[in-house]
């Protein structure tokens, strides 16, 4: 078990405090080497009344042959909106403050060695309780800018040979899925979403680890803007702010070299590229972002290999963030 203090203060939020934790267990009667399940929560509140509660389960079951995963979200917490693009200015910011309600669940089977197919399902509920004066969400022209709901199933495929879910040292994930919102699903409005998640891990000297991932994700159909893809966030592009640029489509290649330090302290440093698209064929190398930075490992749990990390990264534009979690970011 793993529980961390969350107190930060913004203007837009004011005084921020709550908490984050993980629960780690593998079932009773399992065999050796299988993997660690998990159960992630979180609860943030601010003296603005703003909220952010969550839990994510990612549990193996009968030995690695079932694989059950899902988040149960609410957020009432500003955002911010640039615009849909890869070019749109800082000045085109402007705030909101949206209520969504979220459930994501994923069944998948192992119907061969390492390998997972299944099934998901999302359901999004949008409100937006206020808009910046004068913006563009505030003249209703954007899709989405009213809120709605979102509701799609699709199917997935998943490839995963690493050691260990929290820190991998060797192995590879590669994961292609296709999910689909329609009315019929009773979804307000109708896209696809198809990702393509390939991650490979080396060790070329003990200790020491190589991770590179090529992340996908791209948007058919007429999507809400909530729902396009997004550069940025604690995971994916660190240094921008998720949402400081968003489109249809997303690519981007990232890696990550992580080394130890002294006892349970480690350090990592870390670069990428990547973009965001209106369409595939619309994809330049000059207009590639950059993202890179390091960050400090603290493995709270050696056997387990569950570190706390803290990010610093930084992107173009004197884009940077400050990233302070549990478990890798890929």
């Amino acid at each position: 078990m793993l529980a961390l203090p969350v107190v930060y203060y913004r203007p837009e939020t004011k005084l921020a405090f709550g908490g984050v934790g993980i629960y780690y267990f593998r079932p009773r009667n399992s065999l050796p080497g299988t993997r660690a399940s998990s159960i992630r929560a979180g609860v943030i509140y601010t003296t603005a009344n703003q909220i952010i509660a969550k839990i994510e389960p990612r549990i193996f079951l009968e030995d690695e042959e079932y694989y059950v995963s899902g988040d149960v979200s609410f957020f009432k917490f500003p955002d911010k909106f640039y615009g849909i693009g890869n070019n749109t200015p800082s000045s085109a910011e402007e705030d909101y403050v949206p209520q969504i309600l979220r459930f994501r669940a994923g069944f998948d089977y192992q119907f061969l060695p390492r390998l997972f197919g299944g099934v998901v399902f999302n359901f999004y509920n949008y409100r937006i309780l206020q808009y910046a004066e004068g913006g563009e969400l505030m003249q209703g022209m954007i899709p989405g800018s009213s809120g709605g709901r979102i509701s799609g199933a699709g199917i997935t495929l998943k490839w995963d040979t690493r050691d260990n879910v929290f820190f991998a040292s060797r192995g590879a994930y590669f994961a292609v899925t296709a999910i689909t919102f329609q009315r019929f699903l009773g979804s307000e409005f109708a896209y696809t979403d198809y990702t393509l998640d390939l991650r490979k891990y080396f060790s070329f000297i003990p200790g020491q680890y190589l991770a590179l991932q090529f992340y996908g994700g791209f948007t058919t159909g007429e999507p809400p803007f909530q729902s396009l893809q997004r550069l940025g966030g604690e995971k994916l592009m660190r240094g921008y702010r998720e949402g400081r640029f968003s489109d249809r489509n997303y690519m981007l290649l990232q890696g990550e070299y992580r080394f130890p330090l002294y006892w349970r302290f480690g350090a990592v440093v870390f670069a990428g590229v990547g973009d965001v698209s209106s369409r595939i064929g619309a994809f330049r190398l000059p207009d590639l972002k950059p993202s890179y930075g390091f960050g400090f490992r603290f493995a709270v749990n050696q056997e387990e290999r569950l570190n706390i990390r803290l990010d610093f990264g930084f992107g173009q534009r004197g884009n940077s963030g400050l990233y302070l979690t549990a478990s890798e970011a890929f």
